[in-house]
């Protein structure tokens, strides 16, 4: 029984990996999107003054910077689950291999 538990678990934290993988990059590609943004407006800061792009381009960071948050946190709720089964895993695999000698 806990050969068949811990063999549950391998697939199981391959697939938080790869998970954890794929937010990664959707996060990456909203970082870099936002700090194209942000280079642009420092480069340009004379004619983002001077024809009043500011509020436009804070909106545009902050809309970008709100969906790059939300790989972020999901990426660390993720981690979180990974983590919480990975210690309840070691614990219970080992209740249910010593559990059987217990009650025999």
């Amino acid at each position: 029984i806990g050969l068949v538990l811990f063999l549950i678990l391998i697939p199981m934290q391959l697939c938080f990996g790869l998970r954890f993988g794929k937010l990664k990059d959707q996060s990456i590609f909203f970082q870099d999107a936002r700090l194209k943004i942000i280079n642009e407006v420092i480069i340009g800061a004379l004619n983002t003054k001077m024809y009043c792009w500011q509020q436009s381009l804070m909106k545009l960071v902050k809309e970008i910077r709100q969906k790059e948050m939300k790989y972020i946190r999901r990426s660390a709720m993720l981690r979180s689950v990974n983590k919480a089964i990975y210690s309840i895993s070691q614990c219970l695999l080992i209740m249910i291999i010593f559990l059987p000698y217990f009650y025999h």
